[in-house]
């Protein structure tokens, strides 16, 4: 049977038909690519592939802030004072939405100031902290307080010689065993591990504590990162205490020229002298060690 020619006017439409299905086509591959550059850009940062995890010291200038990140957790120590709040706020979101703990090391207003404003913006599933009998009469605590109330977030006391696990980060708690009634003193000490992996942040824990710790938990305490005690001050990090931490990597959250002389030159030798590499917020900006078989590096 033979063909049909089409008309002119037949030819016409199809090539305007064709035109046409181009176009639609073409709009759609634009669509496409569009929502994939948005999804891309807009999804969060994950740790390093070939990590199991990853530990960042945030600059939070004279005060202390660190997140640790696992591909199962998000967990939070310290927050620096209010002014830094959305610093650190900002930087939380480049990885999630919601912290699975926050640790509130100690109610002085360079270690959590900016804590309501914190709990406010992202999602805190849990808080913890530790018991004190001593009387705290200061804006941010109150704040910080009533905000966990407002939330009905749970707040978990944190108890020397107890472990408490979290997805796959185990948070070993060495201080403070008693009311030191001392702020500084009363600091959570404690140890988190992550396959086989190990950082002590000791807030702002003084040489008395260090002692009390050494006593009690003397065999427990090597790790393999420390965050140096109270600004790299010579109220903490006694030769002892670092023997028995012996750790590889110490990390000093320092604002950059500071009143108070932080760090003073007499830890900074001290930590050279046992070999211990040190990294410093106000020199280096924020920190960042990655955990990878059991061993951990700066990123």
């Amino acid at each position: 049977m033979a063909k049909r020619k089409m008309t002119k006017n037949q030819r016409k439409a199809a090539r305007k038909l064709a035109k046409s299905r181009a176009g639609v086509i073409l709009l759609l591959l634009i669509v496409a690519v569009s929502a994939l550059v948005m999804y891309f850009e807009s999804r969060k940062d994950g740790i390093d592939p070939n990590a199991d995890a990853e530990f960042h010291f945030i600059d939070v200038g004279q005060g202390d802030s660190a997140m640790i990140i696992t591909d199962e957790v998000h967990i939070l120590v310290d927050c620096g004072t209010e002014e830094y709040a959305d610093t650190v706020i900002e930087y939380v979101k480049k990885y999630t939405d919601s912290i699975d703990l926050f640790v509130m090391s100690h109610p002085h207003d360079d270690h959590m100031g900016g804590a309501a404003e914190i709990m406010s913006s992202l999602e805190v599933k849990e808080v913890m902290m530790a018991d004190s009998e001593m009387e705290i009469d200061t804006k941010f605590y109150t704040k910080t307080l009533d905000m966990l109330e407002e939330l009905d977030i749970p707040v978990t006391e944190a108890i020397a010689g107890k472990s408490y696990v979290y997805g796959d980060v185990t948070i070993d708690v060495f201080s403070p065993a008693k009311d030191y009634f001392d702020h500084n003193n009363n600091s959570i000490v404690m140890k988190a591990s992550v396959d086989g992996a190990s950082v002590m942040f000791t807030g702002d824990a003084e040489t008395p504590v260090e002692s009390d710790v050494l006593e009690s938990f003397s065999g427990k305490l090597k790790a393999d990162v420390l965050k140096v005690g109270h600004h790299g001050s010579t109220t903490s990090s006694s030769q002892k205490f670092l023997e028995a931490v012996a750790p590889d990597i110490a990390v000093i959250s320092v604002g950059e020229g500071n009143t108070y002389g932080h760090p003073k030159e007499e830890i900074l030798e001290r930590l050279e002298n046992l070999g211990i590499r040190t990294y410093r917020t106000d020199k280096d900006g924020v920190v960042v060690l990655v955990c990878r078989d059991g061993k951990i590096v700066r990123k």
